[in-house]
C-alpha cells in the first residue's frame, strides 16, 4: 500500500480532540481528522498498524478534504476499517480504533440554530440501563477508574475501540466517551455490553419529512381518526379478537374496511392517526393512509378534521428505540432543527401500555393534563404542559403528584369480649380532605430517556415540553413516532 494510500485511510477516521461544536451538542463539525497517522509495525495477523497519536509538527488535513461516503455506518458515522480490513488504525492514544463516530448533517437540514438543547446531548451517547459502570482511562479493568457512569446515566460517545475481551459477552469493544469538567473535556472508556448506544436518527427524520412532504403535495384533504376513550363507540371485534392481523388493538381506534361495508375484511387504526380523505360513500369517508400506503373506508363517526393540516411546517419526531425526541421547523424551504431532549417511551405492564408507532396529528394542547392513580381511580396529580396525538397519550413534562391533608377516619370499631380482653383493633383508613397542594413543577428525572415506563405517553424533561407547548401549531404539527 502506498504511502498516500495509508495516509488516506488514516485521515479517514483519526481524530484529535479539537472539538469545534458548542459546548452541550454535537454540532456539524463535531469531529475533524486532523492528524496524518504513520506506519508504525506490522502486527503478527500481518496488518500495518497506524499510529494516529503523531506530534504536532505534522500537517492538519480537515474531515472536508476526504471523501468518507462508502464508509458510512447507518448514515452517521464513519468506519475506522473501510474496504481495507488488513489495516489497523489506532487512534490518539494508541488504542486500535474500530469505528468514529462524526455527525453527517442531512442534506437539506439545518441543525446550526437549534434553540433548545439543555441538557447538552451529543448526537451519540450511551446509556447505564442495567448497573452502574466504570469508566476508565483505558479499555481494560486493570486500568485506572477515572469516573463513574450511574444507574440510567448517560454519557456522550465518539469511538468504538478493541480493548480487553470478556469470554462471557464474547466481545473486546469499548466506547470511548467524553465529558466536561469545569468546560474542559475528559476522556474515557467503558465497556460496550453493559451500556447502551444511542443516536439521533436525524437521516430517518429527514427521509420521513420528505416522504411527508411528498404525501402532501399529492393528497389534500387531511383529517384525523378521532376516538378518544372510544367516545364513538368501540370499532367491531377482529374475527371475534381485540387484536387485527396486524397487532393493532381496538380499543380507542377505528376500523379500515377494504369496502363500504361492515361485513369486508377490516384493520384497526389508532385514535390520532392521519389521513387523507379521498371521498365519500355509503356513511363512509374512503381514505389513503400514509403510515402503510393502504386504501379502504372508515364510518364518518370516526373521523374529524378538526385542526385539519393543510400545510405541514412543524414535525416533532419521537425515537422508541433511543428514546429520544426531536422537532422541526420548516424555515425557508429548509428544515431547520430546533430541539434535541432525552424522553420516556410507554411500556407493556400493568396499568400502562406502549407507545403506538405512527404518524399523528397534534390535536390538542393543555397546559396541565390531570391523571388519576392507578388503582382508586382518584385524582393524582398532574403533566405540565400536554401536547395529546394518540388517544390518551400526549406529549408532556415530567409528571408532579399532588400532596393531600388527611385525616384518620375510623371504618370500624374495636372489639372486645366479655372480659374485656381486645379481640379485633379499630380499622382506621385516610381520607383526603381540601384540595390538592401542588408541590411545583418537576424538572427533570434520572429515569428519562432510559427505558420505556410510562403509562403511554411521552415524557419529556418539563423546560422542553414548555418549548414544545410554546412553539407547536396545532393545524401545521404532524408528530411522528418510529421504534
Amino acid at each position: 500500500m502506498t504511502d498516500k494510500k495509508i495516509r488516506m485511510m488514516s485521515v479517514l477516521v483519526a481524530f484529535l480532540l479539537m472539538f469545534t461544536f458548542n459546548i452541550g451538542y454535537a454540532g456539524p463539525e463535531m469531529l475533524r481528522d486532523e492528524i496524518v497517522g504513520t506506519v508504525l509495525d506490522v502486527d503478527s495477523l500481518g496488518r500495518k498498524v497506524i499510529d494516529n497519536s503523531v506530534g504536532e509538527s505534522d500537517v492538519p488535513i480537515v474531515e472536508t478534504e476526504v471523501d468518507t461516503t462508502e464508509n458510512v455506518v447507518e448514515g452517521t458515522s464513519e468506519s475506522a476499517i473501510g474496504a481495507t480490513a488488513d489495516v489497523v488504525i489506532l487512534n490518539n492514544e494508541g488504542v486500535e480504533l474500530l469505528e468514529s463516530y462524526s455527525f453527517t448533517q442531512p442534506e437539506g437540514m439545518d441543525v446550526e440554530n437549534i434553540e433548545y438543547n439543555q441538557y447538552n446531548i451529543g448526537y451519540f451517547y450511551v446509556v447505564a440501563v442495567s448497573n452502574a459502570v466504570n469508566v476508565r482511562q483505558k479499555p481494560d479493568t486493570s486500568s485506572p477508574v477515572v469516573k463513574q457512569l450511574g444507574f440510567y446515566g448517560k454519557m456522550n460517545v465518539f469511538e468504538k475501540v478493541r480493548g480487553q475481551h470478556f469470554t462471557k459477552s464474547d466481545s473486546d469493544e469499548w466506547y470511548r466517551v467524553y465529558w466536561y469538567e469545569k468546560s474542559e473535556i475528559k476522556t474515557g472508556y467503558v465497556y460496550s455490553k453493559i451500556v447502551n448506544f444511542r443516536t439521533f436518527r436525524l437521516d430517518l427524520v429527514k427521509t420521513q419529512i420528505d416522504e411527508l412532504v411528498d404525501y402532501f403535495s399529492k393528497y389534500d384533504n387531511m383529517a384525523q381518526i378521532s376516538n378518544y376513550k372510544n367516545v364513538n363507540g368501540y370499532a367491531p371485534l377482529y374475527k371475534g379478537k381485540k387484536e387485527d392481523a396486524f397487532g393493532n388493538t381496538r380499543d380507542q381506534s377505528a376500523p379500515l374496511y377494504q369496502s363500504a361495508d361492515s361485513s369486508s375484511e377490516l384493520r384497526y387504526l389508532p385514535d390520532g392517526l392521519v389521513v387523507d380523505v379521498l371521498g365519500a360513500e355509503n356513511g363512509y369517508y374512503k381514505v389513503h393512509v400514509f403510515d402503510h400506503g393502504s386504501e379502504g373506508y372508515v364510518p364518518k363517526k370516526y373521523l374529524s378534521f378538526q385542526n385539519q393540516v393543510e400545510e405541514m411546517n412543524q414535525v416533532i419526531f419521537v425515537d422508541i428505540k433511543n428514546q429520544n425526541i426531536s422537532s422541526y421547523q420548516l424555515t425557508e424551504g429548509q428544515w431547520v432543527l430546533k430541539s434535541l431532549s432525552y424522553a420516556t417511551t410507554g411500556v407493556e405492564a400493568q396499568f400502562k401500555e406502549p407507545t403506538v408507532p405512527g404518524t399523528y396529528a397534534a390535536i390538542q394542547k393543555k397546559e396541565k393534563f390531570l391523571y388519576l392513580d392507578d388503582k382508586t381511580k382518584e385524582l393524582d396529580g398532574y403533566a405540565p404542559y400536554a401536547i395529546r396525538f394518540n388517544g390518551g397519550a400526549y406529549l408532556h413534562g415530567f409528571p408532579v403528584n399532588y400532596r393531600w391533608n388527611k385525616v384518620q377516619e375510623l371504618v370500624k370499631s374495636a372489639e372486645y369480649d366479655a372480659q374485656g380482653v381486645l379481640l379485633h383493633e379499630a380499622v382506621y383508613s385516610e381520607k383526603r380532605v381540601g384540595s390538592p397542594i401542588d408541590p411545583g413543577l418537576i424538572e427533570y428525572s434520572y429515569t428519562l430517556g432510559t427505558v420505556p415506563l410510562s403509562h403511554k405517553c411521552v415524557r419529556n424533561p418539563t423546560s422542553h415540553a414548555e418549548f414544545l407547548y410554546d412553539w407547536i401549531v396545532l393545524n401545521e404539527a404532524m408528530i411522528v413516532v418510529v421504534d
